[in-house]
Parts: structure tokens; sequence; C-alpha cells
């Protein structure tokens, strides 16, 4: 995710996101199948100027309690540990809750935080050679007021204890028992603590820093550490002194895991898998179950949902099982939903040393997600739920925030007008958009991207329109009543060539699901569309209604996702990975101030022109080059808007000058390519209502002579969508394994010095 977009975004949504911006940010996106996205943002270590990557190990903090219970699971299993014995047994002394001696602690209360232990006397403080015991001897590690088993109160001494069971158990020292029960059997570079990981990782390893951007853990330097845990009394670190369940915490299974983000999604498609993942059976379905169950909700006097220790705000926690945290509680009080979807998913957060992180998985869905952030504050803070803005943020699965910049951005000023606060076709007032992306597996590259040319009834109230079809080898439906009624009545929607049929299904439910409209028989849907078949398994026409009314419904104003979402998926422009791209411009007061936006779907060819510089011809990169030698074919969709008072007649005419835009990046509109242009008015002034008992239409429109500060508006709008599209495009393999690079967008920067 690009640090300086994503900012902004926080800025412009929440003014009390944090001040600085993340060192890093990385983001893996997986199915059960496996890995359907990576991003990764920023540096691994400042100092050195190393870029993070998604495969440089990271400690992610209490995500570290979950894999500590998959190995504990697998003790289960073999029979060697019960979830509800009395641990006293396995740890060879008495653990009690002083206010509640005859209430025994279990391998159950310990992994759901309702053992009654509390952080306030510590927990992974004891020196190498010392017992954990003498923590959980002084009174201030319990919760004198709840007997064990009735409170939930998330606290990290738990896991040491748990860690101590599992050692007693096997006679194993903690982090060799989790390479062989987990690790290892996953192919997974990783270790608790640094003394399992290689030289190589080490090498790799991610720096943890504050939120003014200073080192505060693993910098490594390129080293291994002197000392993997906690030093001895005397300050040696001898772990020969390690003796099987006396000092759980020394390689912290409560946070001290270390994996890269690639690593983590393994995990993650373990539990997608019902404990199966490439061939390789860890556990059983039921133990998965068992593990992911919540075995405590929120409810007043129930139990704490806020984490003491970091500061994490109220209604954090609301569900929680094994080691394992549901999300998207429908309880008030609950604020755990980062995504926003209500969706239910289980895995686990962490947030220590300035990184917050999260592994969450939809079990129905079959999707999952891991993020980081370093670089962040002790809190978190700025976002709608009680997950940070930022974290939010990496959430998102149907809309990310792009990874790459702006072309304004990057100091490429298109035209002479200046652009919308948003730059963005969301600047015409009302204009609101949506994304569906589908990207699984190794070949589903595609998508839905939804234009709202207003928020209600659109067949009721219908908005003057225009279709200009800038070569025609395409399928633009509803395109002939567009022309010939000059209106538009639903949505307009984008897809790929295959899905079209879907889609126009979907608009007509849309259309339906309106009330006043119970007597409707006739909808023109409106569905444009380019060809992504070299990224995307087309035949296979994997765009479903759902996905359809997914983007329309999740249609809003505000920014607009670029590049790889939505309808721009799978798309390649100019031999490049192409995308989605927006921009506006607005009119100067004394030319009426009218705002004009323009949104693309960027899949055609040509000799890429970036601000007046052949770039395609100097990369030695466009359709008649040796390099790329294609047909130039392809589509490009595009939608203009604005609020300007305009009928359909003049609308027109706009939509003839947005393939002047096209061509000033470079497009020919070649044999092959659909190149189609929709053009609406939002301006309330101009709406159609279906019914009338009126048979005069009366409305105040432009004059002929007052069109050209729009006609050019559209051009530089069209010019700066799509080469927005291409500079927010990131590299994508798709079906049977076809890679489409993103444009070098140093090399274009250097063309154009």
């Amino acid at each position: 995710m690009n640090r300086l977009l994503l900012l902004a975004l926080l800025f412009i949504a929440t003014p009390l996101a944090q001040a600085s911006e993340p060192v890093a940010t990385v983001r893996v996106a997986f199915d059960r199948d496996g890995i359907t996205a990576t991003h990764a943002e920023g540096l691994a270590d400042k100092a050195a100027g190393r870029a993070v990557t998604v495969d440089d190990p990271v400690r992610v903090a209490s995500i570290s309690k979950l894999v500590t219970a998959i190995g504990v699971m697998r003790l289960v299993e073999a029979g060697m540990l019960d979830l509800d014995a009395d641990v006293s047994d396995a740890l060879g002394w008495t653990l009690r809750n002083p206010a509640f001696p005859d209430t025994p602690i279990t391998l159950r209360l310990l992994l759901s935080h309702r053992s009654s232990l509390t952080d306030a006397a510590g927990y992974w403080q004891t020196p190498l050679g010392d017992e954990l015991r003498a923590i959980v001897n002084d009174p201030r590690a319990w919760d004198e007021a709840h007997p064990p088993g009735t409170y939930f109160r998330y606290a990290n001494l738990n896991f040491p204890l748990v860690a101590q069971v599992m050692e007693r158990a096997t006679g194993e020292r903690f982090d060799r028992l989790m390479e062989r029960l987990v690790l290892r059997p996953l192919a997974l570079e990783a270790c608790f603590g640094w003394a399992g990981c290689s030289d190589e990782a080490i090498a790799r390893a991610v720096v943890l820093y504050d939120a003014e951007g200073e080192p505060i853990n693993d910098n490594l330097q390129g080293a291994r550490p002197e000392c993997p845990t906690v030093r001895a009394a005397d300050g040696s670190c001898d772990l020969s002194q390690w003796r099987a369940g006396e000092n759980g915490a020394l390689f912290s299974p409560q946070g001290g895991l270390r994996i890269s983000a690639r690593g983590l999604a393994r995990i993650g498609r373990l539990l997608l898998g019902d404990g199966e993942v490439d061939g390789v059976r860890l556990l059983s379905p039921a133990s998965v179950d068992e593990l992911t169950a919540p075995v405590w909700q929120y409810a007043p006097g129930g139990g704490m949902s806020a984490e003491e220790e970091t500061g994490d705000g109220d209604g954090f926690f609301c569900r929680y099982g094994l080691a394992t945290h549901t999300l998207a509680t429908p309880v008030e009080g609950c604020r755990d939903d980062p995504f926003g979807d209500g969706i239910e998913r289980v895995g686990h957060s962490g947030s220590a040393y300035g990184l917050q992180s999260g592994l969450w998985v939809d079990r129905e869905g079959g999707t999952g997600v891991v993020w980081y952030a370093t670089g962040m504050p002790g809190e978190r803070t700025g976002g709608r739920s009680a997950f940070s803005a930022v974290e939010e943020a990496l959430a998102s699965g149907s809309t990310p925030a792009p990874a790459r910049k702006s072309v304004r951005e990057y100091g490429i000023t298109p035209g002479v007008l200046p652009p919308g606060p948003l730059n963005a076709i969301t600047d015409v007032p009302g204009v609101a958009v949506g994304h569906t992306t589908l990207v699984r597996g190794a070949d589903v590259r595609t998508g839905v991207t939804a234009i709202l040319p207003h928020t209600g009834n659109v067949f009721q109230d219908k908005v003057p329109a225009a279709v200009h079809v800038g070569n025609g080898f395409g399928k633009l439906a509803g395109s002939t009543q567009v022309e010939e009624l000059g209106t538009l009545e639903t949505p307009i929607v984008l897809t790929n060539t295959l899905s079209v049929a879907a889609a126009v299904d979907a608009l007509v439910d849309h259309a339906f699901s309106f009330e006043d409209n119970a007597g409707v028989h006739s909808v023109n849907a409106v569905v444009g569309e380019t060809n992504d078949g070299h990224l995307n398994d087309i035949r296979g026409r994997h765009v479903t209604r759902a996905d359809v009314l997914e983007a329309i419904e999740s249609a809003r104003g505000g920014p607009v996702a670029q590049g790889n979402v939505g309808a721009g998926t799978g798309t390649v422009a100019f031999g490049f990975k192409g995308g989605i791209g927006t921009s506006s411009r607005v009119l100067p007061a004394s030319l009426g101030g009218y705002t004009v936006g323009v949104l693309v779907q960027a899949n055609f060819g040509g000799v890429l022109t970036v601000d007046g510089v052949p770039v395609g011809e100097a990369l030695g990169q466009h359709y008649l080059s040796d390099v790329l030698n294609d047909p130039a074919d392809g589509s490009c969709m595009i939608v203009v808007a604005t609020d300007a008072p305009l009928d359909a007649r003049n609308l027109e005419r706009v939509a003839r000058r947005a393939m002047l835009g096209l061509a000033r990046t470079g497009g020919i509109a070649s044999n092959g390519s659909g190149d189609y242009v929709i053009a609406f008015s939002s301006d309330p002034s101009v709406r159609i209502p279906h019914e009338s008992g009126n048979p005069l239409r009366q409305a105040a429109v432009l004059r002929n002579d007052a069109m050209s500060p729009l006609f050019g508006a559209t051009i530089e709008a069209t010019e700066e969508a799509i080469l927005n599209a291409l500079f927010h495009a990131e590299t994508m393999t798709g079906r049977a394994g076809n890679t489409v690079q993103a444009l070098p967008i140093e090399q274009v920067l250097g063309l154009l010095d």
C-alpha cells in the first residue's frame, strides 16, 4: 500500500489518525488454493535502506498465541495433553488463584484468557535460569474478583504457562517443540526467538520502529543476536541452563514468533483447509473447529473487551476461542470489524514494539488476509472500529488502497485546468463508485466496477446521457436505447466481455429491488466490457450476479481505488498492466465552476505517451515494436460525469472529446478495440422522471457556445485517468502463468526529465 496515499486517505476520513506514516506496510491475501495478492511498501531496515518484502521475517506479536495453540492441539490429538485437565499436574506444582483455591485452572482456560490471571506482575521478564513461578506467586498476577472460567481478561501470562505445560509433557524446549510440531511440517522458515532461524533469515529481519521512527526491537543489523532470550541474572546467556517447564516465557510463546507474511498466510490457509494445506494434514477438522469456536462472548459484566497493556479501545475483544479472536460481533458496544462488512472472520491480532498485525480468515468464504505495519503508535488510533485506521485500510479486500501513486503525485500535471479535491469522478456531486475484485487461485483475475449517477432510484429519476463509439468492436449493452432516448436509467456497470449477461441480470435485480419499481417490466441495463482473457480465465465466467450487486451496493462517494481493482483487475494497456483510473477537472467560477469527472477501464494499445513524451517508443514497447509485437487490440471503456446542466445532444459532444484524451495517451482505437464513451449529467435540475402528468419537459441547459471549456476538461481528465490506471497498476501473474509487468515508473520519470 502506498504510504503517502494511505495517509492522505486516513486524514480525509479520520482527523485523529496518527501524525506520522508507517515505516513499512505489508499485506498478503490468500484463499484455500494459495496466495492471491501481495503488497509490500516501505523499509524493513531504515539504516540499511533495505526495502521490506513479503518474505522478510517479522515479530508478529500476539498472532504467536494462535500458532502456539496449533501446537497445543497437535499434542491434544496425540493424547499428550488434555484441554480440561488441571494443569497443576503437568506443571508439577499447584496453579491456583489465591482467592479461589478450590477452582482448578485448565489449558482451555489459559488459552481463552479466562484463567483469572493478569499481567500486572509481568510475564516476560523472568531471566534465563530462573522460574516463572515467582511471577505467579505475586498476588498482583491474579484477578481476585472473578473465579477462573467466569470472566474474560486478556493476559499474556497465560501463554508462558501454556508453554511450560507443553515442555513438561514432551521434555522439549518450546522453540524446538514448535519447530517440530508446526513450523517444519508446514515448511515454514520461522522461529520463536531467533535461536531457531537461519543466518539468511536473520539478515532479512524486519526492524520494529516506534511511531517516531526509532528502532526498538529486532535491530539486528544483519547479525545473529548475542542472546535470543532474556539473559540470566548474572548477564550470561548459556541456553544449557534451560530446564523443561521452569520458564515458559524464554522463547516468548505469547508474542515472539518471527515469520514472514507469506509464511503466516500458510497458517491461515491451514485454518481455511480445516487443518490441511497443500496435502499436509496437521490437525483434524474437529480440532480446527474446537480451536476457532468462541468460548466467550462479550456481555456487560462478563469480561473486558480491551487489552490493558496495549490500551486497545473498548469493543476490541467481543468473541474469543482457544487463542482465536472472532470478528464482527453483532452486539452493542462491540467495535471489532476492521473490514466493515459484517462478515465473521477468525484469527488473531498483534500489537507490540510499534507493530500492528493481523491474520484473519473467512472460513465460510474461503479467503483470508495477513497484514502488518511498523512505526505505529502504541495505541490503535484513527479507525471507525477499535482497530487503527491503518489496519482498516490494510483489511480492505474489495477496494484496496492502491500501492502506487497517481501521476500528479509524481509532478506530472496533464493539461491546464485544476483537478477536484479527490481528482476522481466522485468529485462530481452525487456520483458514487463501487468495486468487486475477484482474485482467486492462479487463474481468476477479474471483477466489477459500478458507477452510480446518483444513489437514489435511477429508473424513476433518470439522468440525461449519451454514448459515443470510438471503435465498435465491443458489447456495450443498453447503448441503443441511450442513443435513442438520451437517458440513463440504471447504474453503469463495467466488467469482462463474457460477464456482460450476468451484469445485465444483476442490474435488473437492482432495479426491481426498489418498491417504486414494482410495476416495471422493462429495464435498460447499461453494461460495458473489456476482454481480460490474457490474465483471467474469462471462459469460466466467474463474475456472478452477487458480485455485481456487491459492487453496486458498496458504491460510495469519496476516494476511488485505482489500478488492479474491480473491472480493471485483469486488464492490460500499452503492453503494461492496465486497470481502473480516474481524474477530474473543475472549471473556474467565471465559466460556471462545473466539474467533469472521468473513470476508465484501460485495456487497449498503441504507443504510450506521457505528458507529450513518446514513452512507449523510448522503452521499445509498443504495438509495432519487436518487444511487444501485438495488434494493440483490447478495449477502453470511458465514463464521463459532469454536474453541468447538459442535455443528451451536448453530452454526446462531450463524449466525443473523450476519445481525444485517449489519443493524447497514444491510443489508436485499433481494429479489434471496443472504445466506448458514456457521458451523463448528475445535475438534479435536468433529471427526467419516469412518469409525469405533464407532456412537456422544461429544463435550463447550457448553450452550445458555453461547451468548449467542458470539452477541454473532458480531454484532460480522460488523459489523466488513463495514465492513473497505468501508474497505479501493479505487476500481475494470472491465467496459464501469464505475467504482465507494471509500468516502470522510475524509467518513465527519467524520460520526462
